[in-house]
């Protein structure tokens, strides 16, 4: 992207989209690529070279619990314009969860390739809504908005899905481990040494959905 949060355009001509900065200064707005010549209807089902994300209920972390150690992102799991959707396809948007919601109700999202969801444990994300003004730093506040904000689901301890939550923070259930969502995932509680890595999201101009700026700010898992 450029300073001037002008259109990227690549060697081959293909444009990226960019990122607006809102003017309530409440997180980024997504600007998709060539967005007024572009059937918006087509972009907001798919965009052309990132993969999509699907959510799934609560119940399915059982089937992710316990697969192997997650030992970090070993590619792009989310790009620039990777859109945040349902399981049934329809995209995640601003009122899927409420305001200050977290983390009692959060949402679990997986990439989607080929038409199906990718289950790898690298790839969950914990997806929270807050009230915008609570995030502080570390948290990349650029990369959160409308209150939402979405972190790697795998404990960097051992492993397991951070799922739980107890006393106003994620927690992971195998250990004990507990999460500040609103300082950058700083660890509060139990044998983790670091945070799980933020994933920087936006909201898009065409339908407030929610979508990917980037990859995870760091490494997932145990790495």
């Amino acid at each position: 992207m450029t300073d001037d949060n002008t259109t990227d355009t690549s060697a081959d001509g293909s444009t990226e989209g960019r990122l607006v900065e809102r003017e309530d200064a409440d997180g980024m707005w997504y600007e998709p690529p060539d967005a007024r010549r572009r059937d918006v209807a087509k972009w907001l089902g798919g965009i052309a070279g990132t993969v999509s994300v699907a959510t799934f209920a609560l119940p399915a972390l059982q089937g992710l619990a316990g697969a192997g150690n997650a030992s970090g992102a070993s590619s792009e799991i989310y790009t620039q314009g990777t859109q945040l959707v349902k399981q049934n396809g329809d995209p995640i948007n601003l009122n899927s969860l409420q305001k200050g919601s977290a983390p009692e109700e959060h949402i679990l999202a997986l990439p989607q390739e080929n038409g199906k969801p990718v289950k790898e444990k690298e790839a969950t994300t914990l997806l929270l809504r807050y009230n915008q003004g609570d995030f502080e730093e570390p948290t990349n506040i650029d990369g959160t908005a409308q209150g939402y904000v979405a972190y790697s689901m795998v404990c960097t301890h051992a492993g397991c899905l951070v799922e739980n939550h107890l006393n106003g923070y994620p927690q992971c259930p195998c250990h004990g481990s507990e999460y500040d969502a609103t300082k950058g995932a700083q660890v509060v509680a139990g044998p983790a040494s670091r945070p799980i890595p933020q994933l920087p999201i936006a909201v898009s101009q065409q339908g407030n959905v929610l979508v990917a700026t980037g990859n995870f700010e760091g490494p997932v898992g145990t790495a």
